[in-house]
């Protein structure tokens, strides 16, 4: 399934997505090999769905991946995985306030304006595996050196770096000093 292009002329353009599945709930809800690019508001969108959905092999470019959201928004636990985000104007993925156990497995995301996966790791729910992020314009690292750089503590310890090759989510992967 390819879509893309998608505009709403009823409200000046926005809130176009290339594939909806949202507002509702359904089991056995299952996107494969879809193609979602430029469309005005989201390529995947699942804004208010209360049951589980598997997203893979999928790519959105031009408008990006959004796995939940809503007022308050459910907590639901989607699966996005084998699929690619790039060039999206904000996230390539996004949890999008979801603070359900999402499964992000074997995703590659590229050259996205804000980072690649914005989902809430920090709060363990949100499980990402093996997921590449390339050149997006807020990157998912602290790369800021200058603290490893300076003088070593009265006791001959280490500087401390407590946010350096850490995720700025703050998920507990990556050396600590």
């Amino acid at each position: 399934m390819d879509s893309y292009g998608n505009r709403d002329p009823r409200k000046n353009g926005e809130s176009a997505d290339g594939l909806a599945i949202k507002e509702g709930s359904g089991t056995g809800n299952v996107v494969r090999g879809a193609r979602l690019w430029n469309n005005v508001d989201d390529g995947f969108d699942d804004w208010k769905f209360t049951s589980p959905v598997l997203i893979e092999n999928t790519i959105a470019y031009g408008n990006g991946f959004k796995l939940g959201g809503g007022s308050p928004a459910p907590a639901v636990a989607h699966t996005l995985r084998d699929s690619i985000a790039f060039k999206n104007a904000a996230h390539g993925v996004t949890d999008n306030g979801n603070t359900g156990a999402l499964a992000l497995t074997r995703n590659s995301t590229w050259a996205n304006g804000g980072t690649g996966f914005d989902a809430d790791v920090s709060g363990g729910k949100a499980k990402l595996t093996a997921n590449p992020s390339v050149a997006d314009a807020k990157a998912a690292l602290s790369t800021d050196p200058a603290p490893l750089t300076g003088a070593r503590g009265a006791d001959g310890s280490l500087p401390s770096a407590p946010s350096f090759l850490v995720p700025r989510s703050g998920a507990a992967v990556g050396a600590r000093f």
